[in-house]
């Protein structure tokens, strides 16, 4: 009975350890960070790997007791099922024994758990969304926000309506016979008394030529005018309402990223968004019967050009290329590993979509997934595969975009680098006041134009200034009050 113990503890320590100098035959497949190529190596030597997966390997490797050489897949592919039983790329590798394991960041499914076995996952892989904001710069709120209170037509009808009443002005003073349409008025104010002394009134004496326009004196002109106020009143109190209500409900997000989840993303249309293929990622979406995913895929079939990607870089050229049009559906350690890579231009978007998981790979024939399984637990409850994730997939690119120049989402050129707080959501930048800056430098070209127009009609027609700026203005309100006066006594005495 005693030997039958000695001989059991034996033959378990044996199956779980491994035997001494026990080697192994690795395949794997070049994906950063998962594994690749060392690049400090002569070309003469053998290839070297490194990468979050060869930690971990090199950690079995010691507490299993076994060597290994790696070498990489015939066709740079993760397997599939080409034909019914026939599959190509890792998975081929294994089920004709050219090799004992599968070192990737292969994807565990039900059909090829049928040809291979999997060990235990060693990283969830849900789906993400890998996203590129485009410039806040150019995609900010529109440059004309400050004239979306009103509708292009509308402003169209307002503009020609002070065109109207303009003309009708100009009929009222040229036709009534109540309007006073002499040069001067007698009771024009002069702007050479003392209140002109002041900086402020000399500024408004300069802007109205000397004189303040007298109010019209027929009927007809003063119902025009308090027509024309009251429709500009109007006209300023709907404008000031409305744009009050835009900029306290507009989204101030300081990359304007038009979603945040992938139902979000299936219900809007100005970004397209696709997949790798040929993946199980893509399969998923083609065979899956839940609505929001069956109307993404609808939509991926219908955008052009293709979505479908066939390369990892061609998906992240498209991104970058894009400037906010595209968005790169792939799994979830991979979209953050691309993420944290330089330029740190790249967001990771959504909660975790179809639920999958990466683990190795064995031949059906022996027991080093099962041996492996257990060391995989030992490592996880010591934090080793956490270690190993954060040494390859996390690069401080989190860190470094907290100190961009866009603080608070304002660029530099509104906060001058001043921390803002929450009150630069509510503030309004210099995109946003657009309109107001364009209104006025069309407003400065326009007077320039006319000032030329001025100029050259003056010299064509030999005309003069009236005021020479080195000599003091002529007081011709008062020459006009004494001509006034002068023949006010004339006609008394001649009454008289």
């Amino acid at each position: 009975m005693s030997l039958f113990c000695i001989c059991f503890i034996i033959f378990t320590s044996f199956t779980q350890n491994g035997a001494s100098g026990e080697h192994h035959e690795v395949v794997t497949l070049l994906e950063p960070p998962f594994v690749m190529e060392k690049s400090s190596q002569s070309q003469f030597e053998p290839k070297k790997y490194e990468g979050m997966l060869v930690d971990i390997l090199d950690e079995l490797a010691r507490r299993l007791n076994f060597t290994y050489s790696i070498h990489e897949v015939y066709d740079g592919r993760f397997g599939y099922e080409v034909e019914p039983g026939k599959w190509d790329g890792l998975v081929s590798e294994l089920i004709n024994n050219q090799s004992d394991l599968a070192l990737s960041h292969l994807t565990i499914n039900s059909q090829r758990a049928q040809v291979v076995k999997f060990t235990q996952p060693f990283m969830l892989a849900g789906l993400r969304i890998l996203y590129r904001p485009p410039d806040p710069s150019s995609n900010q709120e529109p440059w004309y926000i400050l004239l979306s209170p009103f509708t292009a037509g509308l402003w169209v009808v307002i503009v020609v309506m002070w065109l109207v009443i303009g003309c009708v002005s100009y009929a009222i003073v040229k036709f009534s016979p109540l309007e006073d349409n002499s040069e001067q008025r007698v009771n024009e104010v002069d702007c050479n008394s003392v209140l002109c002394g002041k900086l402020l009134y000399a500024v408004c004496c300069i802007l109205i030529q000397r004189h303040h326009v007298s109010p019209p004196r027929s009927p007809s002109g003063r119902f025009l005018a308090s027509v024309r106020w009251l429709f500009c009143i109007l006209t300023l109190i709907s404008f000031t309402a409305s744009l009050t209500a835009i900029f306290l409900t507009r989204d101030t997000d300081i990359h304007d990223i038009p979603f945040r989840s992938f139902d979000e993303l299936s219900r809007q249309t100005r970004v397209q968004y696709g997949v790798y293929k040929p993946s199980l990622t893509l399969d998923y979406f083609k065979n899956s019967q839940q609505p929001m995913v069956k109307r993404m895929w609808q939509a991926m079939n219908n955008f052009r050009p293709s979505v479908f990607i066939t390369s990892t870089k061609q998906g992240l050229d498209r991104l970058r290329e894009g400037d906010g049009k595209f968005a790169f559906i792939m799994e979830g350690p991979l979209a953050e590993f691309e993420a944290e890579k330089e330029p740190c231009d790249l967001v990771v978007l959504g909660t975790e979509l179809d639920e999958q998981a990466y683990g190795f790979a064995c031949r059906w024939e022996g027991d080093l997934c099962d041996r492996i399984d257990h060391k995989l637990l030992e490592m996880r409850e010591e934090e080793f595969l956490y270690k190993v994730k954060v040494k390859w997939m996390y690069s401080g690119c989190k860190e470094k975009r907290e100190q961009e120049v866009y603080l608070g989402g304002l660029s530099v050129l509104d906060t001058f680098g001043l921390p803002l707080g929450g009150v630069a959501r509510k503030s309004v930048t210099l995109r946003t006041f657009a309109a107001g800056f364009l209104a006025l430098f069309v407003g400065l070209a326009v007077t320039v134009l006319i000032l030329g127009a001025e100029v050259t009609y003056a010299r064509s027609r030999n005309v003069t200034a009236k005021f020479s700026i080195h000599q003091p203005m002529r007081n011709d309100s008062k020459d006009n009050v004494n001509r006034v006066s002068t023949s006010k006594l004339v006609n008394d005495d001649s009454l008289s």
